[in-house]
């Protein structure tokens, strides 16, 4: 309120309208000429004062009035009654501009004072271009939207009853929108209420195509928020789980599921902590690659799955996590086919290895047999001849036996490669050693191209050998007679290239592709004699790969030969490493006065490689069993014990540790069919010096009772 007053219109006000009309009514002007502080008239309400001075009455405006104080004679001054309307303002410009939907309610009641229905005091702009109406002031909710569902006016009905704001998401079938509203009570309770709507359909139309992308996945999908409460699942993962999976509010009621590593993994077998669940590292923020996990389910009674998991966290716009989703697979059935599949390989690895042995038990007395010949009958062609025959047939069906248990070795990865800086030159000059006897029964002529350099790699000597000798025999035996072969080493920047060809039988193009699968061969019309069963290529390019590099075959096609082409990675520091010295071949039976004692079961093995032995000069005393062999060394002391592993009353391998352990010490050496590594590894353990496979190379063994060690590296 304030006063003009007389002539000069002094002014006079008090301490609201000093607060709301600023520094123009600082302490200092009060009582002071009005329009002096105010530098003039105010541009609005100076004029209206100065007509009321003029005795034209009093001035009525929505915020302020003007009223004359005067007498009969005249008008003395002015008394101003103003109201700060700045807060209605504002109101209605948030009103008017919000794009929400916002509007004013009041109950309609009946005679016996119950809510039938609430009419609309006020309604913004948004409220009418959201809701699809036109000016519903003063109009009933049943009026604007017929018919509106009854939950509309319950959730009303329910604020204005209790007093207390309400939040709700409803669909208003009538517009075909869906809207997320605030429901709160203005003033007393049942007088008005506030209702400020969103328009959430876009949200809720998305919503729907997730929940059916959801249903229709083939994985199980969960959701949670950042605390690991679970908000939303999809049928798949209660099918996993079982029809009650707990809805875990924290990550640590995770701990109510059952979960362990699963096998293959380093913890497998343990249980999954709460935290240590896939989904509750994702609530964390850790991004997860799959995991296999298994579960015991809530079903009656439990079962046992296997699980693959993915995680990720759902993440905010500054990359702050708040929430995870999480996928699940059920691979029960493919972990137990794979579970087969592997116990099928076992058992094809378990039926190689006896069927090795079994072969190599009556190879070993046709070979010694065939050198019994040779020995006993140097001067007669014929017996000469056969017991060629005789060898090399043993020597086919021996390398058919050591290819089949390598290829079982390389799928299950038990071969142990020692890699050494190696000159592939030399192992080439060694491979056309071995392949020399095939080369010259077909009468081949071989050729060796090379650059003078050295053609370094490193890779395992023994495999290196096999491989190049595998190439090698592939040409000899799948070239006709009086053909050519070519082996061309190329020293190349990054790789040694060596090329292995021929013009024997060739290759179409359709077996090209699958040259180097296990059992493939090209054409069996066509095949010689001795052409194998198809796994020497397969070989070659597991144990290429082992060590880095890639086997490739070209051919023009069938009778226009064929090209095996073998690269490894070379290598470029450091000198040449030494020769190889090349293997002992028809190393002489030097007679000795050696004493041995053979042990085994097997009645012509034993006989025939006695009887060889004692060919050669050296006394020869033959027991079938571990007892007696036992008994033997109570009464005689053999400068060598040669043992079978399979005795049927002891394994060799307890047999030599029991001879070991009552003093001998003398030299043990493994006859056996077993030649797997860890079985070699096995013999030395138990106290072997040697380690042959049978059929045994005589040559070799031989050698080592003449010189009383082997001068060369051998396999074992």
């Amino acid at each position: 309120m304030f006063i003009w007053w007389g002539p000069h219109l002094l002014q006079f006000y008090n301490d609201a309208f000093r607060k709301s009309h600023g520094p123009g009514c600082d302490p200092q002007a009060l009582g002071q000429p009005g329009f002096g502080c105010w530098g003039g008239p105010p541009e609005v309400i100076g004029p209206e004062i100065a007509e009321v001075m003029l005795g034209h009455g009093a001035v009525w405006h929505e915020d302020y009035s003007l009223s004359p104080i005067e007498d009969e004679q005249k008008v003395h001054g002015v008394l101003a009654i103003c109201s700060d309307i700045t807060v209605q303002q504002t109101y209605h410009a948030l009103f008017s501009s919000t794009d929400q939907a916002f509007s004013v309610l009041e109950p309609m009641r009946a005679a016996d004072g119950s809510i039938i229905d609430f009419r609309y005091l006020e309604a913004n702009p948004a409220f009418e271009r959201h809701m699809g109406v036109t000016d519903p002031t003063g109009r009933s909710v049943r009026a604007v939207f017929p018919p509106v569902e009854e939950e509309w006016i319950e959730d009303i009905s329910e604020v204005a009853k209790s007093g207390q704001a309400l939040h709700r998401q409803r669909k208003l079938s009538c517009v075909g929108r869906w809207f997320d509203h605030d429901l709160f009570p203005i003033g007393a309770p049942g007088t008005l209420i506030g209702m400020l709507s969103r328009d959430i359909t876009a949200q809720k139309e998305n919503e729907a195509l997730l929940n059916t992308i959801l249903e229709v996945a083939p994985v199980a999908i969960g959701v949670a928020d950042q605390d690991g409460a679970i908000t939303r699942v999809n049928e798949e993962i209660r099918r996993i789980w079982g029809r009650v999976l707990p809805m875990s509010k924290t990550v640590e009621e995770y701990g109510e599921w059952k979960g362990w590593f699963a096998r293959g993994t380093p913890r497998a077998g343990q249980l999954l902590a709460p935290e240590e669940w896939p989904l509750a590292r994702a609530v964390r923020g850790e991004e997860l690659a799959r995991e296999l996990v298994e579960i015991e389910t809530f079903d009656d009674p439990p079962q046992r799955k296997s699980i693959l998991t993915s995680a990720a966290p759902i993440r905010d716009e500054a990359g702050k996590p708040r929430g995870a989703v999480v996928a699940l697979m059920d691979v029960s059935d493919r972990v137990a086919a794979e579970e087969e599949l592997r116990q099928a390989h076992k058992r094809k690895d378990d039926f190689l290895t006896v069927l090795a042995h079994e072969m190599r038990n009556p190879l070993a007395p046709i070979s010694a047999a065939a050198e019994l010949l040779r020995i006993a009958f140097a001067d007669n062609q014929a017996i000469q001849h056969t017991s060629a025959v005789l060898a090399r047939q043993v020597a086919h069906m021996t390398e058919l036996l050591d290819d089949l248990l390598d290829i079982s070795r390389v799928s299950r990865g038990l071969v142990t490669l020692e890699l050494a800086e190696l000159d592939a030159k030399h192992y080439v000059a060694m491979a056309a050693e071995q392949a020399h006897p095939l080369l010259e029964a077909r009468h081949h002529t071989l050729t060796v191209q090379c650059s003078p350099e050295p053609a370094i790699v490193k890779a395992d000597k023994r495999r290196l050998l096999q491989i190049l000798a595998n190439l090698l025999n592939n040409a000899a035996k799948y070239t006709p007679e009086h053909g050519r072969i070519e082996v061309r080493i190329d020293v190349l920047e990054e790789e040694i290239r060596i090329t292995v060809s021929d013009n024997g039988i060739g290759m179409t193009p359709e077996f090209l592709e699958q040259a180097f699968d296990m059992f493939s061969q090209a054409g069996h019309q066509l095949l010689p004699a001795q052409s194998g069963v198809g796994i020497g290529l397969a070989l070659v390019r597991k144990l290429t790969e082992l060590q880095g590099g890639t086997v490739h075959a070209a051919s023009d096609g069938l009778d226009k030969g064929c090209a095996l082409t073998l690269s490894l990675p070379r290598v470029k520091a450091g000198g040449a490493p030494p020769s190889p010295r090349p293997p002992v071949a028809n190393a002489p039976c030097i007679p000795a006065a050696r004493s041995l004692l053979l042990a085994d079961d097997n009645t012509d093995a034993a006989e025939m490689l006695a009887t060889l032995l004692r060919t050669a000069g050296h006394e020869v005393a033959v027991v079938h069993t571990a007892r007696d062999a036992i008994a033997y060394s109570a009464h005689h002391q053999p400068d060598a014990w040669l043992l079978n592993i399979g005795l049927p009353d002891m394994d060799g391998y307890e047999l030599a540790r029991r001879l070991r352990a009552s003093g001998e010490r003398r030299m043990l050496i493994a006859i056996t069919g077993f030649g797997q590594t860890s079985e070699v590894s096995q013999a030395f353990q138990a106290g072997f010096d040697y380690h042959f496979v049978k059929p045994i190379p005589i040559e070799r063994l031989c050698e080592l009772l003449a010189y009383g060690h082997l001068r060369v590296e051998h396999s074992a």
